[in-house]
């Protein structure tokens, strides 16, 4: 499937930035910098002229999205950057829902608290005089917090049982964690099991129920779990069950993510 949004996730180091004394006068939450090592999450509309000449050299935007004319939807090419992120304390995953060029995902930014629940939802569908003020309105609010990247760890698979049974093991930080799932014949499920241990090895989080818990029914494509990104401070693990196998007789029909939160 081609799609006609372009993401950027460029991911920097986590630091701490000290604070400043009270008699020092510091800039307004949304017009402050980030923490050091930190990145505030952006969204960007593409200019028209360079979409148009993207389309006419048949080039890519980012790596794996390109140019290809595909009907937008009545909607704008965008540019992400800096997403999948967490808030500094923790308590807020920023995460993107990408329009896919038929019809299933409505373009936006959503919040998450840390159960994987929505905090806020921003809406970034429309013509490009909508779209631009939908976007100033994302960015301004993403601007109101520091946040540190979510990134994909280190990961190491293995069958347990050939194409039924598998554990992944996540490696980062000071932290690994490890989670098994079972393939239905189709597609890969939620995990059964997810356990979090330090560099003591002591499990510190583990969670037992989550292959029911984030199940989600088949719509017009079967569902695919997938993992997004994790953080070690604040420590956070983001998985989704996004659009799977199907065929285009669905095109048109809703069917955004489910977002999935393991913290620790």
């Amino acid at each position: 499937m081609t799609r006609t949004c372009i993401a950027l996730a460029t991911l920097l180091f986590a630091g701490c930035w000290g604070s400043a004394s009270s008699s020092t006068q510091t800039a307004p939450a949304n017009t402050a910098p980030p923490m050091k090592g930190g990145v505030v999450p952006t969204v960007e509309l593409v200019s028209e002229q360079e979409w148009e000449t993207c389309q006419e050299e048949g080039r890519e935007l980012a790596p794996g999205f390109y140019c290809d004319g595909q009907i937008l939807e009545g909607g704008v090419p965008l540019r992400y950057a800096q997403f999948p992120a967490v808030s500094t304390d923790g308590s807020v995953i920023a995460v993107v829902e990408e329009r896919d060029g038929w019809g299933h995902v409505k373009p936006g930014v959503r919040l998450l608290d840390r159960g994987g629940r929505t905090v806020q939802w921003f809406s970034l569908e429309g013509e490009r005089a909508v779209a631009k003020g939908a976007v100033e309105r994302t960015n301004k609010e993403l601007a109101t917090r520091t946040w540190v990247p979510l990134r994909t760890p280190a990961v190491s698979s293995k069958e347990l049982t050939p194409d039924v049974l598998a554990e992944t093991a996540l490696a980062f930080g000071d932290y690994t964690a490890v989670y098994k799932r079972r393939n239905d014949g189709n597609v890969w499920l939620p995990p059964s099991e997810i356990r979090v241990t330090d560099a003591r090895g002591q499990v510190i989080a583990e969670r037992t129920d989550t292959e029911r818990a984030w199940a989600a029914e088949n719509a017009c494509n079967m569902p695919a779990f997938e993992l997004v990104g994790a953080s070690a401070k604040p420590g956070v693990i983001l998985f989704k069950t996004g659009l799977g196998m199907g065929g285009h007789n669905c095109d048109g029909v809703l069917q955004p993510p489910h977002w999935h939160v393991f913290t620790f």
